[in-house]
């Protein structure tokens, strides 16, 4: 009577062993089914640290839909400032060229005058098959406004995304009017005056104003209407700032910013 009891427990263990083997190997089975995103996701959680991983993916998982196309030009195109902006860019929100790859980054990196064979013309070409979301200029170089003018054209004047200019070194009228939001340097009359001897190598500063502007284009709802109150959006994206004013003719303007204390 024992024999028969020890072998009806045995005959139900190995009854349990035999179904939690098959468990396991449904769920190996499983895993090797996972859609080519997840499987990427795993693949970034099984290489980074926890730590890394969550600074990677924090905030640019927030957004599913556009990119957000970042334009160094003049004075922001250096090796040094384009790998670390970039580089930190990525750690934040993913590039295209990062971790992970494709069409999981949120920002589009573009250097003058690399990406563009020496024309800023080229740009509309540059982004045309690209879903953007946000448009931002980082030192935009001469003629820019003629670019987006081109960009405006396509779209018959109703581009749907934001255009934020950080630092031109393009005609000032010309960005005003072609962009959402102008912010620059708050500079001296004498500056003004004399502003193609200004120095424009790019503060350490800078990269925090661009992280912050990124998010806030990446997070802001459709696009900013021009007569709305736009020294609270400028404001989200450099601090503290107050409207730009024309030396020659003292009037201030809508939408161009200066900043008046360094980046937060």
């Amino acid at each position: 009577m024992k024999k028969t009891c020890i072998k009806a427990a045995l005959k139900a263990t190995g009854q349990v062993l035999a179904l939690l083997a098959a468990v396991v190997m449904l769920s190996c089975e499983n895993k090797n089914k996972r859609s080519p995103a997840e499987q990427t996701q795993l693949l970034i959680e099984e290489s980074l640290p926890q730590t890394q991983l969550a600074a990677t993916t924090a905030e640019w998982t927030r957004v599913t839909e556009g990119k957000i196309v970042v334009v160094f030009g003049y004075g922001f195109n250096s090796d040094s400032f384009y790998e670390t902006a970039v580089n930190r860019i990525n750690s934040v929100f993913g590039t295209e060229s990062g971790i992970p790859q494709d069409k999981y980054g949120l920002v589009v990196p573009l250097r003058f005058p690399d990406d563009f064979r020496n024309r800023i013309m080229n740009l509309a070409t540059l982004i045309d098959s690209i879903d953007v979301k946000a448009l931002i200029l980082l030192g935009a170089p001469e003629n820019t406004h003629y670019a987006i003018a081109r960009i405006q054209d396509e779209w018959i004047n109703r581009i749907p995304y934001n255009i934020i200019s950080l630092f031109p070194q393009d005609d000032v009228l010309g960005e005003e009017a072609s962009c959402n939001i102008v912010i620059d340097y708050k500079r001296s009359s004498l500056d003004e005056l004399f502003s193609e001897e200004i120095d424009q190598t790019p503060q350490t500063d800078i990269i925090p104003v661009l992280i912050k502007a990124v998010r806030y284009c990446a997070e802001l709802p459709g696009t900013i209407s021009a007569d709305s109150e736009l020294e609270p959006h400028a404001a989200a994206i450099a601090g503290k700032v107050e409207r730009y004013t024309d030396v020659e003719t003292g009037l201030q303007s809508v939408n161009h910013f200066v900043m008046t204390a360094g980046a937060e």
